[in-house]
This record gives structure tokens, sequence and C-alpha cells, in this order.
């Protein structure tokens, strides 16, 4: 009969057991030294090595012939426990034993010394499982079992666990499994099975294993069962992923609002029978990376060639665009999470991004009536003198090495925090340094921002350190003196505040 891969290849050694560096450590120590403890509890995710952990350290307790806290293989206990056929190591589904019956006749069994070996081991999986009367019944067995009893519970809900229970163990966290551990070890079972794959097939699949070893072995022996050889196309077939190619191809889609490509994409997600909800978690992490990226932040988890391409993406952003992008794909993944139509909230969702993101010159016409020069010359010299007035003796550091040191220390606290400090402009005074607002919202934002006191400390270092000591920081919004009102209709003054004045086109009806 097919052995699955995930029960073929586990692990025999503590040694063999893939990402749970720390855990390995202290156990082997542990057996090494004889400082086993009477009772542990792993909790984590599932597939990440509970069980597999717990079975070998039942083994090297057990071990005849142990070196430096490794067990063996070789001597009978350790075979016994390999085949199964040593009766020392008890595993309990705690799913479907969890009365106070089956713990009653546990505590009865405890009693009688192994027949072979130095310990008993019940590895009790899954205990959360357990009633309350069960945990009651357990307490004083696992307070104080006899010498030759170790339990060993294993869990996926911590929270479900009397904290009566876990004060009576050693507790040991399982994390995640990095993307990266997971491919490399794909790799080298690949290799040592001698199948033919492609590199980025197996790097899909330690993806949508989601850090669990034994998912990701599940899904290789499904895309070898479809096709021996495991390739890119086969394995995106399976899974029922998007590439990341098509992924990229939508975000450049969103940053040209290219409303006909963005529909065309999802129209073939759809028609591939492929899940449109998942497709949208995928474009968001592919958005994460790309914040990440923009950032210089490197993501180890993905392939050097895609996170090239990523990059050379990311110098087509600006950063605050970005972040809103990421903010508002993760709105669209909330809300399309429970919809009845994803394939319409998908669709007014992704082209509802596009359009908020981009940024057209607007067209204002026939509002603007003809004015005499003398008058547009008066304008323009009251502007001018209020302009002045406002940065006289002011020395403008906007684009200085050190304004760019202060968003980048800024933007280590929170990205944020960053993008709405750099809508201030900083102005040098005699004894000050004053940014200043052109509008209240950004700084009303930082005022009550939690981590928003540590900006004002992060200029001082910055400024002090370049211009000199006894600097005052200060904030202000600059207020329109009367000089600069002018007769423009107010639809035009509108306009210019809501997108710049390089952004407004006037057009009149007289010129054309």
């Amino acid at each position: 009969m097919y052995l699955a891969l995930y029960r073929k290849w586990r692990p025999k050694t503590f040694s063999e057991i893939v990402g749970q560096e720390t855990i390995v450590k202290i156990l082997k120590n542990a057996v090494a030294t004889m400082q086993v403890a009477h009772a542990y509890l792993f909790s984590g995710p599932r597939g990440t090595g509970k069980t597999t952990t717990a079975k070998v350290l039942a083994k090297a307790v057990n071990c005849e012939r142990p070196v430096d806290g490794e067990p063996c293989n070789q001597c009978p206990s350790c075979i016994g426990i390999n085949n199964q056929s040593l009766l020392n190591v008890f595993e309990i589904d705690a799913a479907s034993n969890r009365g106070i019956d089956e713990i009653r006749e546990l505590r009865e069994s405890i009693k009688l010394v192994p027949a072979q070996g130095k310990y008993k081991v019940y590895i009790i999986d899954e205990v959360h499982m357990l009633t309350n009367e069960a945990f009651n019944a357990l307490l004083k067995t696992l307070e104080e079992p006899p010498e030759h009893v170790i339990f060993i519970l294993a869990t996926t809900e911590f929270n479900k666990v009397p904290v009566t229970i876990v004060s009576r163990c050693q507790r040991f966290d399982f994390k995640r499994i990095s993307t990266k551990t997971i491919w490399e070890h794909l790799k080298n079972i690949a290799e040592k099975e001698k199948l033919q794959y492609e590199a980025e097939a197996l790097h899909l699949i330690a993806e949508a294993s989601e850090g669990g070893l034994r998912d990701a072995l599940s899904l290789m022996d499904q895309v070898l069962v479809f096709n021996p050889k495991i390739t890119v196309e086969d394995t995106l077939k399976v899974l029922g992923f998007v590439s990341w190619r098509k992924i990229l191809e939508l975000i450049s889609a969103i940053r040209e609002n290219n409303q006909v490509k963005i529909i065309n994409e999802i129209a073939e997600v759809v028609d591939r029978g492929l899940d449109v909800k998942l497709f949208v978690q995928q474009i968001l992490q592919y958005v994460r990376y790309l914040n990440l990226l923009k950032n210089g932040i490197e993501v180890e988890e993905l392939m050097p060639e895609i996170q090239e391409k990523l990059k050379e993406e990311a110098t087509f952003w600006e950063e605050d665009k970005l972040f809103h992008l990421w903010d508002d794909i993760a709105r669209l993944e909330r809300e399309i999470r429970y919809a009845s139509f994803p394939r319409i909230w998908a669709e007014v969702g992704l082209l509802k991004v596009a359009r908020n993101l981009e940024l057209k010159p607007l067209k204002v016409a026939n509002i603007l009536k003809p004015v005499k020069e003398n008058k547009e010359e008066n304008k323009k010299e009251s502007k001018k003198t209020s302009e002045e007035k406002t940065t006289v003796g002011a020395i403008n550091l906007l684009k200085t090495p050190e304004w760019q040191e202060v968003l980048q220390k800024t933007r280590e606290i929170s990205p944020s925090l960053a993008i709405h400090l750099s809508k201030g402009i900083p102005f040098k005074t005699a004894d000050s340094i004053k940014i200043v607002f052109t509008d209240e919202e950004p700084l009303n934002w930082i005022i009550h921002y939690k981590k928003g006191s540590q900006v004002k400390a992060i200029i001082k270092e910055v400024f002090t350190e370049a211009l000199g000591e006894g600097l005052k920081i200060t904030f202000n919004v600059k207020k329109h003196s009367v000089e600069e009102k002018t007769d423009e209709p107010k639809a035009l003054t509108k306009a210019k505040e809501l997108f710049g004045e390089d952004k407004v086109v006037i057009i009149n009806k007289e010129e054309e």
C-alpha cells in the first residue's frame, strides 16, 4: 500500500524536526542531562510537529543507547516504538476519549510499571477536547504522577486548556514554519525521491501550506497524483491559485486605471473555476510584499525572481498611494469574505480602488470671465507679497538630507505617521524649526496619534545634531492672509485646494 509522504518522511530523530530549533535543543538537553519533566504541553498550529516531537521524545527517554539526547533507532526499544509494537507509548485521541471514565481508566493503568524500557509515555492529542470533569480527574495525576510516567499533551487551541492543567506542565509553543524553510525541505525530499520538479511549483506548495509542513507534504502528494512531474501549471490547477505574474499584471492595471484589463483578469479567474475570494487574498498578499519592498524590507519567503519583479513594480508607485492601495485591498478582502456574489464585489471593489488612486488634471471650463490685465498684475503682486511675509527670515529645509532622515526615522515608528508628516514643510528660523501645514487634517492626525509625541523628539534629535542645540520645534497651519484673497469663483478655488494648482487647467470658450 502507498505510504503518504508525510508519514514516509516523518522525523525519527530530533535533528530531523524542521523549523522548531529552540524546542528541539531544550528537549535534547533535557534527555542528555536526565532532566526530563513529568509533563509537557505542546501547543501550536496544525502540522508544525507537535505529535512528531512527542514521539521522538518518547523514543529518546526509553532509548538504551542515546547519543547527546538523540535516540539511536537501533535498540529494541527504539525499534519497538517505530513499528508501534512497544506498549510503553500510548497515543490517546482526546476527541474520542474525552470523558471522565476514560481518564479513570488511564489513572489505573499508569500504576503499572513498564514491561520494557524506563518510562511509560502518554501522548494525549487535542487535549483541549476533554470535558471539564475529565480535566479535573486528570489534575492530581498530572501533578504527581509515578516516577515511571511522562505525560505529553498536545493542542491546537491552547486557550481552551484550563490554567490548572497548564501550570502543571512545561509548555512549548510551536511556531508556524517559514515558507522558505518548507520550500527547502520539499526540494530535499524531491531530490531523495528522485522526482522531476520545478522549483517555483514547490514554492507555491510551501506558500499554500501556511506554515504547516504536514499540509505541504499532503499538497505535494496531490500534485504528484495529478502528474508525476511537478510543474507550475499543474500545481496552480491543484491549489486553485493564480500565478504571481497575473497578480502583478492586475496590480499594474490598477495603477494605470485600466478598467478593461481589471474586468478581464477577474473574468479569467471565474472562467477557470477558481475562487474569487482566494484571488483577492492573493492580491492582498502581494500588495503587502510591495509595501515592504518599497520601504526597503527584504521578504525572505519570496523567490529571488519574484522579489526582483516586485521591486521593479514598486518603483512605479508613490509610497502614500501604495499604502492606500494596501488599506483599500484589505478592506475589500474583509467585505468579500462573506459576500454572496464575490465576482460582483471583486469587480466593483477593484475598479473603485483604481479610480480612487488615479488623480487626473481637472478641466474647469467657462467659470472664469475675462478680467482686466492690470487686475491680474495686482493679484500677482499681492500674492508675491504674502509669500514673502510667510517665509521672511526662514530657510526652507524640505529637500535637505536632515528632513529625509526625519521622515525615515518616523517611518520606522509608523508608515502612516510618516505619510502625514511628509505633508508639512519645515522652515528654520533663528532659534526654531517650524513645520508648516497647509491643511489642519494631517496636523490633527499627528497630534492625536498615540505615537505622535515621538515625532518632535526625532525632529529635534536630527536637526540639533546637524544645526546645533537650542532649537524649538513647533507645528503650524498656514493661514491665508487678506492680500491672498482673489476674485476667483468658489468652484475654481475649491478645485485648486482639492487637486493642486498644477493639476487644474482652465479652458475659456472665447479662446476656443
